[in-house]
């Protein structure tokens, strides 16, 4: 397996997960959350979404 297969399937991957932290700092800017911090409270939210529903 050659260098090259490996990083032209790692460009794509990178690439989703950079629109992904993107889109989580836009959606969360109503409440002031940066991209980051939306990532690492992620599961938190989307469990106490789940226990409000």
């Amino acid at each position: 397996m050659k260098p090259i297969h490996f990083g032209m399937l790692l460009v794509p991957l990178f690439f989703i997960l950079l629109m992904a932290i993107v889109t989580y700092a836009s959606f969360h800017r109503k409440s002031g959350v940066t991209g980051l911090d939306a990532a690492k409270i992620q599961k938190v939210r989307f469990f106490k979404s789940e226990q409000k529903a």
